[in-house]
């Protein structure tokens, strides 16, 4: 699993569910019944890609960007 179905497949259960989407930002696992937020399932997704892939920053097409904020600096 890349980045292509991070949306679709279920963080709970591990299964792709093309209709797991079931309101905007909503996601449905229909074998559990549970409700996730799907920006945080696809993340939670994107996070379990193996260790074992080489290379990986290579192939990411998204790369995560930290902002680290600091009391007082300008």
């Amino acid at each position: 699993m890349y980045e292509e179905n991070t949306s679709k497949m279920c963080s709970l259960c591990g299964e792709i569910h093309e209709n797991g989407r079931i309101k905007r930002g909503l996601f449905k696992c229909p074998h559990t019944g549970k409700v996730i937020n799907a920006d945080l399932n696809g993340a939670i997704n994107i996070l379990h890609i193996p260790e074992s892939v080489e290379d990986k920053g290579k192939w990411l097409e998204a790369q995560p960007v930290v902002y680290r904020w600091t009391n007082g600096a300008g």
